[in-house]
C-alpha cells in the first residue's frame, strides 16, 4: 500500500486515483504509512510528518526534505512518478539487515539497534 498525503483533498484524490490507473496495488490517503509515502506539494506538512520517524522510503512531489528518498518538482510525469516508486519499493524490499553481538541495523526502517541497551 502506498500512502498518498496533501493538505488538498483534490490533489490527493486525482494522484491517488492516477496510481491505481498505473498499478493493481491499492493505495490510500490516512496516516498509516505504507510500503511508500508521497507528500505532496506542502513543505509545512512534510516537515511536520518527516520531523518524526517514518520508516518507509519517502517520495516528496513539490517540496524538499533532508530525509526524503526521493524529490520530484512539479509538474512530473505520472510514468517518473511510477518509475521512481518501483525503485523505492524495491530497494525496500531488498534492503540489508547487519548484526553483530551488540548492533542490529534494519536497511528497510534505516535504523540502528543497541541491543545491550535496549533501545535505538
Amino acid at each position: 500500500m502506498i500512502t498518498v498525503i496533501s493538505k488538498n483533498k483534490l490533489y490527493t484524490d486525482a494522484l491517488c486515483d492516477a496510481l491505481k490507473e498505473m498499478d493493481a496495488k491499492s493505495y490510500n490517503n490516512d496516516r498509516e504509512f505504507g510500503e511508500a509515502l508521497i507528500i505532496a506539494m506542502d513543505q509545512e506538512l512534510t516537515d511536520k510528518i518527516l520531523s518524526e520517524e517514518v520508516s518507509c522510503p519517502v517520495l516528496l512531489i513539490g517540496s524538499t526534505h533532508e530525509e526524503a528518498d526521493i524529490e520530484l518538482t512539479v509538474p512530473c510525469e505520472l510514468e517518473e512518478l511510477k518509475l521512481h516508486l518501483t525503485s523505492l519499493i524495491n530497494k525496500k524490499n531488498t534492503a540489508p539487515v547487519f548484526e553483530n553481538k551488540r548492533f542490529l541495523f534494519e536497511g528497510a526502517k534505516r535504523r540502528l539497534f543497541d541491543k545491550k541497551a535496549k533501545k535505538d
